[in-house]
């Protein structure tokens, strides 16, 4: 049998002795206090679904921009999809990169940029992403 190590037992030993009391010091009764947690479920949820627009979407072009150093047939997108409806990703959210994949890749964009201008490349950009966002949301609403 060994004997304990005081030097790894102990610290948490601190953190649990010192976190026990906190709630007895809790401002309970305080207006402040209170409204805060009565404010607090209506924050998380529109932070919830800011997230899915101001965190997502940039995610999916940053995703694109590092799939383009890698093959792309090593990871089919169906295994893709399917882990991101399974880590409660909405079907209409995950389903809308695929078709946007080749039209906003860096390639494409170089070469829009170039064929037909930047005020026409930007506008198409735009445009693929407002006709995609918006599809995503109403299929995610729908089905």
């Amino acid at each position: 049998m060994t004997g304990m190590n005081w030097k790894t037992e102990c610290k948490p030993l601190l953190v649990i002795a010192a976190a026990f009391p906190a709630p007895f010091f809790l401002p309970v009764g305080i207006p402040r206090f209170n409204n805060a947690l009565f404010e607090t479920p209506p924050l998380v949820k529109w932070y919830a679904r800011e997230h899915a627009l101001l965190c997502l979407i940039p995610a999916f072009f940053i995703a694109e921009g590092i799939s383009l150093f890698g093959n792309k047939t090593s990871v089919p997108k169906y295994l893709v999809l399917q882990g991101l409806i399974d880590s409660g990703m909405g079907k209409g959210s995950a389903l809308t990169p695929p078709p946007v994949d080749p039209a906003l890749s860096l390639p494409s964009i170089l070469v829009l940029h170039g064929v037909m201008g930047l005020k026409k490349a930007i506008s198409f950009i735009i445009l693929v992403v407002t006709t995609t966002t918006i599809s995503g949301l109403l299929y995610g609403q729908l089905f």
